[in-house]
């Protein structure tokens, strides 16, 4: 795409980050006995994960044109 490097400033910046929610999240699911509470808690975080990919998802297509020019 021929981006500069700032325009991954967010991500490399941000690596760390979710590497230590991942391990929260981890330590969080194995720290619950019940089935049901551990499954529901799989399942929230399903579903914000892909909520959160449809921020991106659903931006215009002329904001995205835009910001690649």
């Amino acid at each position: 795409l021929g981006l500069p490097a700032a325009a991954f400033s967010y991500l490399t910046s941000h690596g760390a980050l979710d590497v230590s929610h991942m391990d929260f999240y981890k330590r969080l699911v194995n720290r619950l006995q019940d089935p049901a509470d551990q499954s529901w808690v799989i399942h929230c975080a399903k579903l914000f994960y892909r909520l959160y990919g449809d921020i991106f998802r659903n931006l215009p297509l002329s904001l995205n044109s835009a910001a690649a020019a």
